[in-house]
């Protein structure tokens, strides 16, 4: 939608790609959407300060347990409109 000269322009980084689909859920032009979405952090390694945890699996929502659902991982997506990861 809209044209390419004058936007609206997508993000090719995962981060802020992600970071603009969550905006999108939120109602960011109101009081408690605007600070729900400052809260919010994309990264698009692990962060330094949990380098070091231990991480659990949920075993309940693996994506290993749909073998036949067809998917497309963000870096993947956003490696096709351009990003240089």
């Amino acid at each position: 939608m809209g044209i390419p000269s004058k936007g609206p322009y997508v993000h090719r980084h995962p981060d802020r790609f992600v970071k603009r689909i969550i905006r999108g859920m939120l109602p960011y032009k109101q009081e408690k959407g605007e600070k729900a979405f400052k809260r919010i952090m994309c990264y698009i390694d692990v962060p330094e300060e949990m380098k070091d945890e231990k991480f659990e699996t949920v075993e309940k929502a693996n994506i290993k347990k749909l073998p036949n659902l067809k998917y497309v991982q963000i870096e993947d997506l956003c490696k096709e409109l351009g990003a240089k990861i």
